[in-house]
């Protein structure tokens, strides 16, 4: 009989339903960056490469301009942050004003600029491109003078690593 009378108090019970709320914060914080590239394409991070072509004679400047897959600097920002690109010296020189192309022993003396008429020259520090980032993704290009000598130049093929440096 005690067993029952066990059985029956815990049936007996009072059930009491209820409920308890509390916040929970959700938040994003976006910080300043930039994405060398357009999202998602990997293809747009290939600078490609700068190339003067087959010279036969520097008598005189060869004047070419970087295009999409060919030297052209991608990036993609969050938008209003002030940024900037550096071109350092290069493999073959110590100085963004003077770099070299180099095959073999061979030099030949090149330049990078930030505008199309070649007077601003592109290196590192007061030298960067600076600009402030828009929305969407943009496209820097860089003018490149292969400049005139006046001695043939020895055959060969004249090449020469220049890095790109993005800062915000």
């Amino acid at each position: 009989m005690s067993g029952l009378l066990i059985a029956g108090t815990l049936v007996s019970g009072n059930a009491v339903a209820g409920s308890v709320t509390n916040p929970i914060a959700v938040q994003a914080t976006v910080v300043p960056g930039c994405v060398l590239g357009i999202p998602g394409n990997s293809a747009s991070t290939n600078y490609g490469t700068i190339d003067f072509g087959n010279v036969t004679s520097l008598s005189t400047n060869v004047d070419v301009t970087t295009s999409n897959g060919a030297g052209n600097i991608i990036l993609t920002c969050t938008p209003g942050i002030p940024a900037s690109i550096a071109l350092d010296a290069g493999l073959n020189s110590s100085s963004t004003t003077a770099r070299l192309l180099k095959s073999g022993t061979n030099t030949l003396s090149y330049q990078l600029f930030q505008n199309p008429a070649r007077t601003v020259a592109w290196g590192t520090g007061s030298n960067a491109y600076n600009f402030v980032t828009l929305p969407v993704s943009s496209q820097t290009t860089i003018y490149a003078r292969l400049n005139s000598q006046t001695s043939y130049p020895a055959a060969g093929t004249y090449t020469d690593t220049v890095t790109a440096t993005i800062s915000w």
